[in-house]
């Protein structure tokens, strides 16, 4: 999610989107954690299958 108050300007916002669209509600911008500089949420990256 964009971010003015991130360094990178980014956030990550899987907390976010893991709620149905009916329960969602933006919270501070500082809630979120800032995500790297190659703009890639740890949280978002896919897990390995055997």
């Amino acid at each position: 999610m964009p971010s003015y108050s991130s360094k990178t300007g980014f956030r990550c916002g899987l907390q976010y989107f893991k709620l149905s669209a009916l329960l969602r509600k933006l919270k501070r911008m500082d809630h979120y954690p800032e995500i790297k500089l190659d703009n890639a949420c740890e949280a978002w990256q896919e897990k390995q299958t055997d």
